[in-house]
């Protein structure tokens, strides 16, 4: 069992355990993209909205600024602890997003054409010039 408890089903509960650009729905779906899609299940404190989305929590602090600034979240701060909080906006992407990481998840795509699209998208160390 993993560090998210046993997962449910429905839409809310998809939110999965991000492994760094293992696949395709990983190398197209942005790290806000994943945080909005986290909040979706409702409001997170820092540290398991880091965890769930797999990403420290100094790098979450540098990208959830941004998130407000578009008023796709909103932070409150009782008891010197910030929760997160998805916007009607800020909902409304997250749901496109997760329509999107459905749909690059339901793509069968092989190891090579991932390697391909590393390559395309700037993402392979390995790459020959």
């Amino acid at each position: 069992m993993t560090s998210l408890g046993k997962f449910r089903s429905g839409w809310k509960y998809l939110i999965l355990m991000r492994k760094r650009k293992s696949g395709a729905e990983n190398l197209f779906v942005s790290t806000s993209e994943e945080i909005l899609i986290a909040l979706l299940d409702g409001d997170l404190n820092c540290s398991r909205l880091a965890e769930r989305v797999g990403i420290t929590e100094q790098h979450l602090s540098r990208i959830l600024p941004r998130l407000e600034d578009h008023q796709l979240i909103y932070s409150k701060y009782p008891k010197m602890q910030r929760i997160n909080r998805l916007t009607p906006k800020g909902r409304l992407v997250a749901l496109l997003a997760l329509e999107k990481k459905r749909a690059l998840m339901k793509m069968q795509v092989s190891p090579e054409q991932i390697q391909e699209l590393k390559v395309w998208a700037g993402e392979d160390t390995k790459r020959r010039r």
